[in-house]
């Protein structure tokens, strides 16, 4: 998933949920340290103007409630929420 989410909130303004590759790369595939990059565009016209951030993570569709899995950064430290938030900020005019 990726989401754009209202800072001081947290809440999801705008996401996206897919499968890699357009459902023809799914991660059953994926060898290990295989990068898969993956463009995602986002419709924000019905959000309102102003700053959003950006986290992405994943889930599993096939276990009831859709649980996410285990997010981790670069050292090893289980994420907040199990997403990982992106850098970069979304401004919307």
């Amino acid at each position: 998933f990726v989401h754009v989410f209202e800072p001081a909130t947290g809440a999801v303004v705008a996401q996206a949920d897919a499968e890699p590759g357009g459902y023809m790369h799914p991660t059953s595939v994926w060898l290990a340290g295989e990068v898969v990059s993956e463009p995602v565009v986002i419709d924000l016209s019905g959000v309102a103007p102003g700053r959003y951030r950006i986290a992405v993570g994943w889930y599993d569709p096939n276990q009831a409630g859709a649980p996410r899995l285990a997010a981790v950064d670069a050292s090893g430290v289980r994420a907040a929420d199990d997403r990982i938030l992106l850098t970069d900020l979304v401004e919307r005019p």
